[in-house]
């Protein structure tokens, strides 16, 4: 089994007592590494024989980034930065939706809609770094 599977268990049960449940992406955490650990581990099988995993890793990328800009945007404070992320999440699955069902082939790596998650984590990750700087 890969090194990373093994951090991401730990990870688990790391979430599972470690963590505050205070808000609700806090809450959610577990379960997402719990869902993370699952899909790396069916894609290792695939994987080990000699199986294709584009098609889970197409799926599953969009809802693991946008996972991320949740947890970005629970940080920031500014109501309209938080409606901008939130319109920026639409805008992505829209285009997510779009380019797999007009564009993209599934069983292939997408790499439009992988860069289009990246640039998505960037500009939220911007948009907290500049409330950061704008407060201190």
């Amino acid at each position: 089994m890969p090194f990373h599977l093994y951090l991401l268990g730990v990870c688990f049960f790391i979430s599972l007592y470690f963590i505050k449940r205070s808000s609700l992406i806090d809450k959610c955490t577990p379960l997402f590494l719990l869902v993370l650990f699952t899909v790396e581990y069916y894609c290792h099988l695939l994987k080990l024989n000699h199986k294709g995993n584009n098609f889970q890793y197409n799926i599953w990328f969009p809802f693991e980034f946008s996972f991320y800009v949740l947890v970005i945007n629970s940080s920031i404070n500014n109501k309209k930065n938080k409606k901008i992320i939130y319109l920026l999440l639409l805008t992505y699955f829209i285009f997510i939706t779009i380019n797999y069902i007009f564009f993209q082939n599934l069983n292939k790596f997408s790499g439009s809609s992988y860069l289009m998650s990246v640039i998505l984590l960037l500009l939220t990750s911007f948009i907290k770094m500049k409330e950061l700087v704008i407060t201190s």
